[in-house]
């Protein structure tokens, strides 16, 4: 070891959205001596499948109050001091990248998500940040010693979570923090925005049908969120953007402690009972013109009222997909255990950021714009412990 260690002022592990973003940051603050160890070929691979492969870069009606987390005040702190106006100007006046808004949604003005990652590797080969791929970090030795051949002043762990391991998210960031920490600091992981398995076996019959609707999750027989969009049927249960946003709700309640969970589906949330029921009347009864013939069958087939099955179609819950199938982890580093600039108190120097962080939020650019919050935070911070 000794004179043969490669020297850094820091080093990024992971080569995602928050650690790419933080590298951006540090060589824009002016920093110098930096490196992003990446365990795939290339950067970026978990980036480009964003917004199915869109890139949801932010949402402009963001509400912070939307995001899991164990630390809602520090949350608060790093979001307001690292605003969606602040991740617009930094990718539009810095990275060069030209960005547009579909409704509240923020987008790369090419819809594509390589532009980002293009960008943003562009700007860190002109800054000379040390991009060094095909590296898994398997140790973090005292004095920051990384795999006995990198030593470096400040460490950043911005491997991600656990969901789509094939990315190479697959929690070893979860492994290395926990060399530092306790275990009472980490929550472990467990599946956010994912699709969820139900106990009725009727809907295998319309799997891969989708209907528009809105979708009410219920636990313990109260309402508690729902969400109006399209829903996909599959043969496990159900899917689409308004399930996986129910999803994250019902992981906050079930690590409390629940007895039951379902979600009622209205096939007809533009209609009220009354008019729903006329409409089938004057179809003689028949479902025709209005839903799938297949989907019609289904429902048609269950005990009760017509009207109330249409209105309030009961799916119950029995769980969630795995970690595989998530969009996002839930869990991580609990907030409360970092400072404001993502630093682990109880070791100066050493920061996390992004997905292996305890926050997430939902759908349509939150996850993303806390990736960057927390990149733009975790670089300020160094960039004034350094001078």
């Amino acid at each position: 070891m000794g004179s043969d260690l490669k020297k850094y002022n820091t080093v990024i592990i992971g080569g995602g959205a928050s650690g790419l973003m933080c590298a951006c940051r540090l060589a824009y603050n002016r920093m110098t001596g930096i490196a992003v160890l990446e365990r795939n070929t290339k950067p970026g691979k978990k980036l480009l499948m964003t917004g199915n492969g869109r890139c949801n870069v932010t949402n402009d009606e963001l509400d912070i109050s939307l995001y899991n987390t164990d630390d809602p005040s520090v949350l608060a702190s790093v979001m307001d001091k690292y605003p969606v106006s602040d991740t617009k100007e930094f990718f539009g006046q810095v990275l060069g990248v030209s960005l547009i808004s579909k409704g509240e949604l923020v987008y790369p003005r090419t819809l594509k998500g390589i532009t980002v990652l293009e960008q943003m590797i562009r700007y860190l080969g002109s800054h000379d940040v040390d991009m060094i791929t095909d590296f898994h970090v398997t140790k973090i030795a005292d004095g920051f010693v990384i795999n006995d051949s990198i030593m470096t002043d400040n460490v950043v762990i911005a491997g991600g979570g656990a969901s789509y391991p094939k990315t190479g998210s697959d929690g070893s960031s979860y492994k290395l923090i926990s060399s530092f920490v306790s275990s009472s600091d980490i929550i472990p992981a467990y599946p956010s925005l994912v699709q969820l398995n139900v106990r009725e076996t009727d809907i295998r019959k319309i799997s891969g049908e989708r209907i528009n609707s809105r979708v009410t999750l219920v636990i313990d027989r109260e309402e508690v969120a729902s969400e109006t969009g399209e829903m996909l049927f599959t043969d496990y249960g159900v899917s689409g953007i308004c399930i996986m946003q129910l999803s994250g709700i019902l992981n906050r309640y079930r690590m409390k402690g629940i007895k039951t969970a379902s979600v009622v589906v209205d096939m007809f949330p533009d209609m009220t009972p009354e008019k729903l029921s006329a409409e089938v009347e004057r179809r003689g009864g028949k479902l025709n013109g209005l839903l799938l013939s297949d989907i019609a069958d289904v429902v048609l087939s269950r005990k009760g009222d017509v009207i109330s099955n249409l209105k309030s179609f009961v799916l119950t819950i029995t769980g969630t997909r795995d970690l595989d199938s998530a969009q996002v982890t839930g869990g991580g580093i609990k907030l409360s255990s970092l400072t404001e600039g993502l630093m682990i108190k109880s070791h100066p120097g050493l920061y996390v950021t992004g997905e292996a962080v305890n926050v997430d939020g939902p759908c349509g650019g939150y996850n993303l714009q806390w990736a960057w919050s927390s990149a733009l935070s975790c670089a300020d911070d160094i960039s004034g412990r350094s001078r």
